[in-house]
């Protein structure tokens, strides 16, 4: 049964909160192994000559599925061989045979936007709802569409090699989207079958349709919303993905947003669907006159407690205070926002969060949208060398660097420091965990998992563990820059003739968000820091007196 739609519009309107998460044994319409209410005897399980046939089936057409939607018709009919002549098998391998293969399936994944390693990016899905199966291979055409309105808007458009993009090719039995009855909008059951009278047009049952994403027409302007649980279905066949899909139905309109997911319809607004689902944002458009019952507080929007619904909170209250005391001319406080008319404020006459997505984001969901990007993906991309702690002697040199993440109009700052910890012997070593050999390490892997994250894994564990006040302690290196693809670079330092000792290097990574064309930073307050990143080395000098002294504040320890 569905949780009540005037509940659920309620949460999406407002995108305050998690939508029911569907549990892991529910499939939206995959078929296991199920104990049988007639008393049947389940399949016998398989011998071990069945497993072995069974399981090379299975996986020549998986082998086939996983080069994409263009092998669906070879595989799809492996996969249904597979179920009818194996119904004892492996119950994972039965549900994603029928995934792959039933009335409602999954065709193919692909990577549409390729913006770098998985472990080191933010990994969205975009669906398709009610591609029937002679015509799925439209989406490949519809599915860019979509894209060119997510990658104009210009936060998307500065990170776009923060995200990637994985088109879900989905096979739907029909076309449309679910029309709910009144009854089911406010979760009521349906009323008794009235008797039928001679003459009496008969009331008109909503349309429903067997779709991939089961998308309804849940708003009340017949917003379309695909299902969380079918949704989660289909997403568990990418081992990348950070939860979070934009959905598109080929028969909807308008779109809702909240909880991970982003549907649209033919009228594109996925930044402003996006908006709700990943960056947390609440509406900025008010059509509701009554003012809200309860208190409001996003990072663009505000309610008031005073009698006068029309009076702003006190300024301190106010959660984009920051730009208005820094007096930017397109930040206010404007009476309307998260649907109301009176009681909640918003910060800007124009952005996509009030327009449907037609407009740009103000200066305040901007900002919100860098840091949560930042709460999953590091500033740093790759460093060198992958071992915390280096041993060296003072005739020896050793280079650091660090290659940091590359937005499309502007660079990430990077300054070294190196501080001197002890004089003559090292300090004893300190545990560490095994480390595979290597030079060169990539960040480790910072994705979120659930149907709803107020913040991707790297933002939850930089609250638990701040950097220290201030910056990294020492005298700062001069550093090399070598200019990578598009707007990359490497930044480097070499350490020689230092001292016997313990040292530490760190390199303090940056992202001052000064983008080109713009009068202001796109963030003014991050009080979590999550633009910037340390990586730190400690190093052990041992044996004799170094041959050139180690360098003094301010003085070049690289090339």
């Amino acid at each position: 049964m569905r949780p009540p739609i005037a509940a659920l519009l309620a949460l999406l309107s407002l995108a305050a909160g998690p939508l029911p998460g569907p549990a892991a044994a529910q499939d939206g319409g995959g078929k296991g192994k199920e104990e049988n209410p007639f008393g049947e005897e389940a399949p016998p399980p398989l011998t071990p000559e069945q497993e072995k046939e069974a399981a090379a089936l299975f996986d020549k057409a998986k082998a086939l599925a996983s080069k994409g939607s263009s092998h669906f018709p070879v595989a799809r009919p492996l996969f249904q061989r597979f179920l009818k002549l194996y119904p004892g098998a492996d119950e994972d391998r039965l549900r994603e045979a029928e995934d792959r293969s039933g009335e409602n399936c999954l065709a193919g994944i692909e990577l549409m936007h390729d913006g770098g390693p998985s472990s080191r990016r933010i990994d969205v899905e975009l669906m398709g709802d009610g591609y029937l199966e002679s015509k799925y291979q439209e989406f490949l055409k519809h599915a860019p569409s979509q894209m060119v309105e997510f990658w104009r808007e210009p936060l998307y458009a500065e990170y776009e090699d923060y995200f990637n993009v994985w088109r879900f090719d989905l096979v739907s039995k029909e076309e449309g989207v679910d029309e709910l009855s009144m009854e089911e909008r406010m979760g009521a059951p349906p009323p008794p079958p009235e008797p039928a009278r001679p003459g009496r047009k008969k009331k008109r049952e909503p349309k429903k349709f067997s779709t991939a994403l089961n998308c309804i027409a849940a708003g009340p302007q017949n917003q379309v919303w695909a299902d969380p649980e079918q949704v989660q279905r289909w997403r568990r066949y990418l081992p990348e993905s950070d939860g979070l899909t934009i959905a598109f139905a080929k028969k909807g309109e308008l779109g809702m947003g909240g909880g991970g997911i982003a549907t649209t319809g033919r009228k594109v607004a996925v930044v402003h669907e996006f908006g709700h689902a990943f960056v947390g944002l609440l509406d900025e458009y008010a059509v509701n006159p009554m003012r809200p019952q309860g208190r409001i507080f996003a990072a663009n929007a505000v309610s008031t407690n005073d009698d006068d619904p029309r009076t702003p909170p006190p300024v301190d209250d106010i959660p984009w205070k920051h730009w208005l005391k820094a007096k930017h001319p397109d930040v206010k406080v404007l009476l309307g926002g998260a649907t109301y008319q009176t009681g909640v404020f918003r910060p800007a006459a124009s952005c996509a969060m009030n327009s449907g997505g037609s407009g740009a984001m103000c200066w305040v969901c901007r900002e919100e949208g860098v840091l949560k990007i930042y709460s999953y993906v590091n500033p740093v991309d790759e460093y060198g060398p992958v071992q915390d702690v280096i041993t060296m002697t003072p005739a020896e040199s050793r280079e650091f660097f660090v290659v940091p993440m590359a937005p499309k109009r502007h660079r990430l700052l990077v300054e070294w420091y190196l501080q001197r910890i002890s004089t003559g012997e090292p300090l004893p070593p300190e545990p560490a965990a095994p480390v595979e050999g290597g030079e060169v390490s990539s960040v480790a892997d910072d994705r979120a998992s659930g149907m709803w994250r107020g913040d991707g894994d790297r933002g939850f564990r930089r609250r638990q563990d701040p950097l220290p006040e201030g910056k990294p302690l020492g005298s700062t290196l001069k550093a090399v820059e070598k200019k990578l693809k598009d707007n990359a670079f490497r930044s480097s330092v070499v350490l020689k003739g230092l001292d016997p000792g313990t040292w530490k290097v760190t390199a303090r990574v940056l992202d001052d968000t000064k983008v080109p064309g713009y009068g202001f930073p796109w963030v003014l307050k991050d009080d979590d820091r999550m633009r910037e990143e340390w990586k730190t080395w400690r190093v052990d000098v041992t044996g004799g007196a170094a041959a050139v002294p180690a360098p003094g504040p301010g003085g070049a320890g690289g090339k």
